[in-house]
């Protein structure tokens, strides 16, 4: 009879182990999940940002058939160069 008792009593801390285990690991899921909820998951907001921004043009512009459309990455300025052939929307540097 006590060979009962203790496997019973065995089986009951092991169970009892493995529901502290799934529940601090459920704990950290939430939390996790919880955390990353604060965080935008899209760029969205970036991208209406860079676009809000108005595109300068050249002053007095000479161009015949237009302006080049690229921006510099590190300036974020327009390109000043005129496109070559009508039709074209970038300049010999942005081809």
């Amino acid at each position: 009879m006590g060979i009962v008792i203790q496997f019973f009593n065995y089986i009951f801390v092991y169970i009892h182990f493995k529901i502290n285990v799934i529940m601090k690991k459920l704990v950290l899921l939430i939390l996790t999940l919880g955390l990353f909820s604060f965080f935008p998951m899209s760029t969205e907001n970036l991208k209406t940002k860079t676009s809000v921004k108005k595109i300068e043009k050249v002053a007095n512009s000479d161009c015949k058939y237009g302006q080049c459309e690229a921006t510099a990455k590190s300036t974020k300025k327009r390109c000043k160069h005129c496109v070559s052939e009508q039709g074209d929307t970038y300049c010999w540097q942005h081809k």
